[in-house]
């Protein structure tokens, strides 16, 4: 029961992700046979001694956020000719229709040609450049870019080219503490509010917004929210500060102990060998843009402290059971 009660939260970065929602309608027959087909491919790559070895290639969405990142960053000049060469690989695996797809040889991809656009437009290549004449003429005989939804459409806000209508303000400390039910979704989740409730937003150079994939104007650049929705995450807060008997926000004005609770929180999930942060670099993009959010705060190395890190989450995390049982009941879901 805890474990639903805790969903309001993963409501609240749906909310934030907006856009369409995700339906599919499967015939049983299909279903079956697309089963058999995959059995079938899985047996015939079994190496004779009983295990699989293949070639792992990660599709398009990680170069450009790798690109995205080094702007972010402000770190494109001294990485140029990294960026070069992604720019290179972005344009050897462009379809011939202008687009590009989300696993090799898959659909065209809608949400990621537009992305993948916008890297190459943010690394210098012109509007009129045929790589990206092809890929925006199929961005609008597609609905354009204001048909893109997801996690393609909160990153390029993050970089000025969608605007949100408004931020639910959600407390950061509560979210921390049920961290652990919100399985996978957390480390992408969790940064992504940090850097909206910073506004830490990267904004390009005039020549590289993406304007002309829009067919409706700056009318289609806004991420709306259902209002009904983000009234009820408001209720929620209020409620929470009834139940508490006092504002959270409150006892850190500054809002210094939150980041530096964030901060212990996120560099505990750090590889310690290779820096990344669950082996992803989604998850790590959404981390280092946080981490770039909190400003001097984390560049202090002497700021963390694992032990005193850990007795806080500690006490968070016995807060958390009496502050999800007492305020978020399935009343408000």
């Amino acid at each position: 029961m805890a474990r639903n009660r805790c969903l309001i939260y993963i409501v609240v970065i749906s909310i934030l992700l907006g856009g369409a929602p995700l339906s599919a309608s499967v015939n049983s027959d299909q279903l079956e046979r697309a089963i058999t087909m995959s059995q079938g491919a899985l047996k015939a790559d079994q190496n004779e001694e009983g295990y699989w070895l293949s070639y792992v290639q990660t599709n398009t969405l990680y170069t450009s956020l790798q690109v995205l990142l080094y702007y972010y960053l402000n770190k494109e000049g001294e990485e140029r000719e990294t960026i070069e060469g992604l720019c290179r690989y972005l344009i050897h695996t462009q379809s011939e229709d202008g687009s590009w797809p989300f696993y090799d040889g898959g659909p065209a991809d809608l949400g990621l040609t537009t992305l993948n656009y916008f890297a190459l437009k943010l690394s210098g290549y012109s509007q009129e450049d045929p790589i990206l004449v092809r890929a925006r003429d199929y961005v609008l005989s597609h609905g354009g870019a204001e048909s893109v939804y997801g996690i393609y459409q909160i990153t390029l806000a993050l970089f000025d080219q969608y605007h949100f209508s408004s931020i639910p303000d959600v407390p950061l400390l509560p979210l921390l503490a049920i961290a652990p039910q919100l399985s996978w979704i957390r480390i992408i989740s969790i940064p992504l509010m940090v850097v909206l409730q910073k506004r830490a937003f990267f904004y390009p150079p005039e020549d590289a917004y993406i304007t002309e994939l829009f067919l409706s104007g700056e009318q289609g650049k806004r991420i709306l929210h259902d209002e009904k929705n983000i009234l009820a995450i408001k209720q929620i807060a209020e409620e929470c500060k009834k139940e508490c008997g006092v504002d959270i926000s409150s006892l850190d004005p500054s809002g210094f102990l939150t980041d530096w609770i964030y901060l212990n929180w996120l560099l505990a999930k750090q590889n310690t060998t290779d820096g990344l942060f669950y082996d992803s670099l989604p998850n790590t993009f959404f981390s280092l843009l946080s981490l770039k959010a909190l400003g001097d705060i984390a560049n202090q190395e002497e700021i963390f402290n694992p032990e005193f890190a850990a007795t806080i989450y500690c006490g968070l995390k016995i807060l958390a059971a009496t502050f999800v049982s007492r305020f978020c009941s399935s009343t408000y879901l």
